[in-house]
């Protein structure tokens, strides 16, 4: 077999990886995927994610220098800051909703499916 035609389920699962999506390791094992939040004109986007357990959600500071941070009752946030990224994997299922409590209104959810 040739090495091109080998490499076509990796360049496949790279292609879904980068998609965002979750995809299937040769074998049935399924890889976890990444959901990306942008903090940007004083809001989360998107504001409601779904996800599967054992996906990873990552927080993204685009707001020019606006501080916020993400406070959850569910899992560790963040202290307020205007740049960088943050990152939870979440590993059991139910509903989770965080905030920034610099700006009133600016509400988010994660629905972590079974």
């Amino acid at each position: 077999m040739s090495a091109r035609r080998r490499n076509r389920p990796l360049l496949a699962l790279a292609l879904v990886a980068a998609a965002g999506g979750a995809a299937t390791l040769p074998g049935g094992v399924a890889q976890a995927a990444t959901r990306t939040v942008t903090l940007r004109d004083i809001a989360f986007h998107p504001a409601r994610v779904t996800i599967a357990r054992g996906d990873r959600v990552v927080w993204r500071w685009r707001d020019g220098g606006i501080r916020h941070n993400v406070v959850s009752r569910s899992f560790r946030g963040t202290g307020a800051r205007s740049s960088g990224s943050y990152g939870v994997t979440f590993r059991r299922a139910g509903t989770f909703r965080y905030r920034c409590t610099l700006h009133p209104g600016m509400d988010g959810t994660v629905v972590v499916r079974r």
